[in-house]
């Protein structure tokens, strides 16, 4: 994993794109994002902890650098970004 000076380049260095689903842990358990949307700087995204299979709220306080990200998927209606 490439790591920017902002989270956008952090997903940009990674290829990363919104409906992307990305899985990381942080050695006590392993949890997943869905990429919603990209701003110039920061990123929103939804959470799967645990790896549940269900993405909750929307949020935009999540940084990238704490965890090794890998991309896993890719959201259904990634086809079709503005109704993930």
């Amino acid at each position: 994993m490439l790591y920017g000076k902002t989270e956008r380049e952090t997903i940009e260095l990674n290829g990363w794109k919104v409906g992307d689903i990305l899985e990381g842990g942080e050695g006590y358990g392993t949890d997943r994002i869905l990429i919603t949307a990209i701003g110039d700087e920061e990123f929103l995204c939804k959470w799967d902890e645990g790896c549940s299979g269900s993405f909750g709220k929307e949020t935009c306080c999540t940084t990238l650098n704490c965890r090794e990200w890998r991309k896993v998927g890719e959201a259904e209606t990634a086809k079709h970004p503005r109704n993930v």
